[in-house]
């Protein structure tokens, strides 16, 4: 045990004190919130292998995924759908996903800005801009004047030789195939809300209770670090 004794004028630092021993009791209590917040937000054994599943690249979904962590010989198909949907929905697995996911995306730059413009390159390319009307009217692919950033909406290109009486070859011809523009455009609507429906409903409830959840840990963590900052700035004076 620590014994302080006070020098001086004695209302003043029964005071400071008392202040002192306020803020490291709510400091403790804190951290014990804090850390109780976290054991109940950490998933069970089986739980993070549904996770570690979920972001197996070669795992195609979520049901599969929920196969490969659980047992569910004795279960029905809809049955294994309806409880991988339901820990897809629950904010604590979303979470712990999202944080596997996390040094993946980093590391590739992937983020939401780069996403949508991918998706806007697909969505809103002009297949006018591949093509060269010449004197006759007749139109040919080029690639003249293209931005780089367009390529990427191209899905496929195929080259075939232009002969010519004889046989040889005289030129090329390019066709394109550019990607799904309508899928595209239905992948940003649905992200900007433009095709509001049950299932949209149903996702955005999804994201806002795992940004509540996430939220108030956080908010514990940060309370945490002021109550000890306050702590410090009151033992020091």
């Amino acid at each position: 045990a620590i014994r302080l004794g006070w020098v001086g004028d004695g209302g003043k630092r029964s005071r400071h004190f008392a202040q002192w021993e306020s803020s490291l009791i709510a400091h403790r209590q804190m951290s014990k919130w804090t850390h109780d917040m976290a054991k109940i937000n950490k998933p069970t054994a089986k739980q993070e292998a549904f996770c570690l599943a979920v972001i197996d690249p070669n795992i195609p979904d979520a049901t599969a995924a929920y196969r490969s962590a659980y047992d569910c010989s004795k279960m029905k198909p809809a049955t294994v759908n309806r409880a991988a949907k339901q820990l897809m929905d629950n904010p604590k697995i979303a979470t712990r996903i999202a944080e596997l996911r996390a040094p993946a995306l980093k590391k590739l730059n992937i983020t939401l800005e780069n996403v949508l413009c991918e998706l806007a390159r697909v969505a809103f390319a002009n297949i006018g801009d591949f093509l060269e009307i010449g004197e006759n009217g007749k139109a040919t692919t080029t690639l003249d004047g293209i931005a780089p950033e367009q390529l990427t909406a191209i899905k496929k290109v195929k080259t075939t030789e232009v002969l010519n009486g004889d046989g040889d070859v005289v030129g090329y011809n390019n066709e394109f195939e550019l990607g799904d523009k309508l899928r595209a455009l239905e992948m940003l609507g649905r992200h900007v809300g433009a095709f509001p429906n049950a299932r949209d409903k149903r996702d955005t409830n999804v994201t806002i209770n795992q940004e509540v959840s996430v939220t108030r840990i956080e908010l514990a963590r940060r309370m945490a670090f002021i109550i000890e900052d306050g702590f410090l700035a009151t033992e020091s004076s």
